[in-house]
């Protein structure tokens, strides 16, 4: 009775052979699906973008399913869906991708798509952290400094900072940088290191918020006519917005009694040559 003849051998080997090669076919067709999504993409064409995820993502595919709550984050080539979007991040956030698990704690931390909870938004910003996702990493020490889904803590947020400015990060300088000239915690108040970190942040991406750290930090170190002019190099780069919320502070500190327009005429720069010489750091109050 246990016996096989030939025939059945035979039988048998092709039945593993059909059982077998679905699932080592179906691992290269989806990684060929995505291939070819991320071909479409770059291609501009969103569309076909969305059909090849769609493929990869309900094979199981990670990444797929993280492009794919991409897609559907940024309403490109499929209607925007916020709700979508958290579905399939959540998928790829499970399955240990870092990229989704950073997503993930992005939407629950502001409640795009799903209810606002910082706790989750911490928990998954530490998943994807720990895997040294380097924007997770500054959004953790953000948590910490803020005290949002964790108790406030600068020391630990700036162990996350440093994380990300390990990498590269120009936002894991900036951030920084600011506890370093605003921080609450005096262990951390210097002048010197600020502006050395923000000069760091500046050299990597060159924006109108990284050039105000810049400016903060050196009124921190007593260095005011080189913040005035960080100062106006924020707003050269960030326009009439950078200008009207610059107005709005100066106004407040009662060093300016113009309008809130955007223009940086003669009253907005005495207004602002005033108060920073007086040591006054814009925005912080």
């Amino acid at each position: 009775m246990r016996r096989i003849n030939l025939l059945f051998s035979v039988i048998y080997i092709l039945m593993v052979i059909l059982v077998i090669s679905p699932n080592f076919s179906l691992a290269g067709e989806k990684e060929d699906n995505f291939d070819k999504g991320v071909a479409a993409n770059g291609a501009g064409d969103h569309r076909q973008a969305v059909y090849f995820f769609e493929l990869a993502a309900h094979a199981g595919l990670g990444m797929a399913q993280y492009n794919l709550g991409i897609m559907y984050e940024n309403g490109q080539g499929v209607g925007k869906d916020h709700r979508e979007a958290v579905r399939w991040h959540r998928k790829a956030a499970e399955q240990g991708n870092g990229h989704a698990q950073y997503s993930l704690g992005r939407m629950y931390r502001i409640g795009l798509g799903i209810s606002e909870d910082h706790m989750e938004a911490v928990n998954w910003y530490r998943k994807s952290a720990d895997q040294g996702y380097a924007e997770a990493q500054a959004d953790l020490g953000l948590m910490y400094e803020l005290g949002q889904g964790v108790d406030k803590d600068q020391k630990e947020a700036v162990r996350w900072f440093l994380k990300a400015a390990d990498q590269g990060l120009a936002r894991g300088f900036n951030e920084l940088a600011w506890i370093y000239a605003t921080g609450s915690d005096q262990e951390f108040r210097n002048g010197r290191d600020a502006i050395q970190y923000a000069k760091l942040a500046v050299s990597i991406e060159n924006i109108a918020s990284y050039r105000d750290t810049l400016a903060t930090a050196y009124v921190e170190d007593g260095q005011f006519e080189a913040a005035i002019a960080e100062y106006e190099r924020a707003i050269e780069l960030g326009g009439r917005n950078q200008i009207r919320e610059y107005q709005e502070y100066l106004q407040k500190k009662s060093c300016y009694s113009g309008p809130i327009d955007g223009d940086y005429g003669s009253a907005s720069k005495l207004a602002l040559k005033t108060c920073v010489s007086r040591g006054m750091k814009m925005g912080i109050d």
